[in-house]
């Protein structure tokens, strides 16, 4: 069980759900184990992996990639798996699925981009997404299937010794703190979102029930790594050069508002992520 995943199954405790996990190393976070918690041990990757314990699940949430290298072991390792528990999804009665893609299923970005744009993955992760929610769409003839894309996600751990996240967000954070030079492109960033916030995209899934449901799980604005370096460290030296774009890429976050009813606050997520050690910098202005 990984970063997004650990938030997950935080978030599903919290709303009083009997949940049952197949992670590789069940042990891997003692503080994660508890009474409405079922801990299966396996590996997707596993032609033989018997998935039995979906069976009597109202709903199964897939948030697992199996990283390869190559298209053909990406396809063998990730697009098998998640073929798989469509399947199994399918034969065993569960009424519904949710589907953890990626913002990368879109492959060549458009200026602007919406849930009902066209995806042209460009990559190995970027195919083994798209084709994902592929089956998963299918699987909507006969079950509830709903698709969530995440962007950029950072958090703490969501348990003790659960791992953190943000890409790329700790290594700008902790040279803007340690006054090192950074470049940056005059639109290098992302739309950010925290692992908390995400998770109650899944809460609200689980609740709604949309069926070929699909979202874009990004923080509302871009956030440029320059704001980010400055907010660390107010002084640290940035150089700024051309970007091929005048504007950054955007994706389009009405779907996700209107379905949550709200406008994630990515801002105060994102200062309180700063300033969690010592030298964290002041909140955005």
């Amino acid at each position: 069980m990984g970063f997004i995943g650990s938030y997950l199954l935080r978030a599903f405790r919290q709303e009083g759900h009997q949940v049952t996990v197949l992670a590789r190393d069940p042990g891997k976070i003692p503080a994660a184990a508890g009474p409405n918690v079922h801990f299966v041990p396996g590996d997707l990757r596993d032609p033989n992996l018997d998935l039995q314990a979906m069976a009597g699940c109202d709903a199964v949430v897939h948030n697992a990639l199996m990283w390869a290298d190559g298209y053909l072991s990406m396809f063998e390792a990730d697009t098998r798996a998640t073929v798989r528990m469509v399947d199994h999804a399918v034969r065993l009665g569960v009424g519904r699925m949710i589907f953890t893609s990626s913002v990368a299923a879109f492959g060549e970005y458009l200026p602007r981009m919406t849930e009902r744009d066209r995806s042209y993955p460009i990559d190995p992760y970027g195919a083994t997404k798209a084709a994902g929610e592929a089956y998963v769409f299918a699987a909507g003839s006969a079950i509830s299937v709903q698709i969530v894309r995440p962007g950029l996600t950072f958090g703490e751990g969501a348990y003790p010794g659960a791992p953190a996240g943000g890409g790329p967000l700790a290594e700008i954070i902790e040279r803007a703190r340690r006054g090192e030079a950074q470049t940056f492109g005059a639109t290098d960033g992302a739309q950010l979102m925290h692992a908390a916030d995400l998770a109650q995209v899944y809460i609200e899934c689980l609740r709604r029930g949309e069926n070929r449901f699909l979202v874009h799980a990004v923080g509302p604005e871009h956030v440029y790594w320059t704001d980010l370096a400055r907010l660390a460290n107010p002084h640290a030296p940035i150089e700024v050069v051309p970007s091929e774009r005048a504007a950054p890429y955007v994706f389009d976050t009405t779907v996700l508002e209107t379905f949550m009813g709200r406008r994630f606050d990515y801002r105060t997520r994102l200062a309180e992520f700063v300033a969690s050690t010592p030298s964290g910098g002041p909140g955005f202005a």
